[in-house]
């Protein structure tokens, strides 16, 4: 009677290190799986940044030359106006 105690003993003891392991396991997988999903959106996030920092450059750069334009087209305005005044001198 003890040894058929002893065998059912042992073969529950078997038995939970058995799920133990393959709990362990399917946990393993799953949070590997949940690294795998961060770390897509981790790169998408990445993208993402580094494209609106791209934009934002742009922008920067864009509203840069708008002010060089804007500096040129006055200061063309003035040389006009000084060569007017010139012709009008030298025509008196």
């Amino acid at each position: 009677m003890s040894e058929v105690c002893d065998l059912f003993i042992n073969y529950i003891l078997f038995k939970k290190n058995y799920f133990f392991v393959i709990n362990f396991h399917l946990v393993a997988i799953a949070a590997l799986k949940r690294k795998k999903h961060l770390d897509t959106q981790l790169q998408r996030i990445s993208g993402a940044i580094d494209k609106i920092q791209t934009q934002i450059s742009m922008i920067e750069d864009a509203e840069h030359n708008k002010r060089i334009f804007d500096a040129m087209k006055k200061g063309g305005d003035v040389m006009k106006v000084i060569n007017d005044s010139m012709y009008d001198f030298f025509t008196l």
